[in-house]
């Protein structure tokens, strides 16, 4: 179907020339706004593709009832940006005078590294640091008017859950998360998610040294400020294994949060950027000896059906030479941790989501 091609293009950083005339061709000819609108905002996409359509001046050929509201969304997440930047520049100070080490991960720094001018719509801060650092950032973050539990917008009061925070660190990679009431009704909270691991570590049992990722952060600047990021490599590791991650989780599916194009995006940009740093004979042995070719063989295999990437196609074959396949790409895990498989394709899924009513 054209209109997904379009919503792939439309997710990509940059555009080339023919790119540029195949959507061209698609919103003077056949466009399908009502669809494609509504594909951007479960995708995550409206404020990138927002920021082409505008670019190339393609935005006059939008209907003006969903123009306008494509229009309000991009002001109102720049908006909601400023402030969490205002947030998280707080944070970057108590946490480097608190001599923690951290990383901040995905969202806004991975949004410059990746992207040029692009808008890009979060919901929280993601922070790396070691679980024996977990007192440490609470003090930070509770001295910082943050709560840990979630906001009852009933009450507007955040609310503890000390069964499901115990949970959490137990079982999971992440605590629950930190909640500040801002008391502006276009952003009520700032949220700020504390993570000690990467997705699935447990279950699919990665060998991977946090003390050595923080070890290997790198300085980023952030608005004047000096904070941390996980390396290259790393940061790719965390995309694929954040992404698998919700893919496969039952409890992440039923949220709408397996599929979303964005991510996938995330990662070709990556390669795109990235993949000339690197010995990739010598990757692929790392990633197989580690435990991570789920996640990595996934998503690359993903990326390869959606864009044009000479990068991913030599990637993925060299997992194929080595004897691996995706056999696996349609499993999930279910409510008690079995695998189980889907009926309906993986990249059919991307394009018709919300299919978790159809799982065995």
């Amino acid at each position: 179907m054209k209109t997904n091609n379009i919503l792939v293009l439309l997710s990509k950083n940059r555009l080339n020339e023919k790119e540029c005339d195949i959507i061209n061709d698609y919103v003077n000819k056949e466009a399908e706004w009502d669809w494609l609108v509504g594909q951007l905002l479960f995708h995550k996409l409206h404020c990138r593709a927002y920021h082409h359509l505008n670019e190339h001046g393609w935005i006059k050929s939008i209907p003006p009832a969903l123009m306008y509201p494509l229009k309000k969304l991009f002001e109102l997440n720049k908006y909601r940006e400023g402030l969490r930047n205002t947030y998280t520049k707080d944070l970057i100070v108590k946490l480097n005078n608190g001599k923690i080490r951290y990383c901040f991960i995905k969202g806004a720094l991975l949004e410059m590294d990746l992207f040029y001018n692009s808008g890009r719509e979060t919901n929280d801060t993601d922070v790396l640091i070691h679980s024996s650092d977990l007192k440490v950032i609470d003090n930070i973050l509770t001295g910082l008017g943050y709560e840990r539990g979630i906001y009852d917008s009933k009450t507007i009061s955040v609310t503890a859950d000390r069964k499901l925070d115990v949970f959490n660190i137990m079982n999971t990679h992440q605590t629950v998360p930190y909640c500040k009431l801002t008391g502006n009704t276009l952003i009520k909270t700032n949220m700020v998610d504390v993570q000690f691991n990467f997705t699935l570590q447990n279950k699919l049992g990665y060998s991977i040294d946090i003390d050595q990722v923080l070890d290997n952060r790198i300085p980023k600047n952030w608005n004047g400020e000096t904070c941390y990021s996980l390396n290259i490599f790393d940061s790719f590791l965390l995309l694929c294994t954040h992404l698998y991650g919700e893919a496969v989780l039952i409890q992440e599916i039923r949220k709408g949060k397996d599929i979303q194009l964005i991510k996938f995006a995330d990662i070709y940009e990556w390669i795109e950027k990235y993949f000339y740093f690197f010995n990739w004979n010598e990757k692929i042995n790392d990633i197989i000896s580690n435990g991570f070719i789920k996640p990595v063989l996934y998503c690359v295999y993903i990326v390869l059906n959606l864009y044009e990437s000479k990068y991913a196609e030599t990637i993925y074959s060299k997992f194929l030479i080595q004897g691996h396949d995706i056999d696996f790409v349609d499993d999930y895990f279910d409510d008690t941790g079995n695998t189980r498989k889907w009926e309906v394709p993986v990249m059919e899924r991307i394009f018709k989501p919300l299919f978790f009513s159809k799982i065995e």
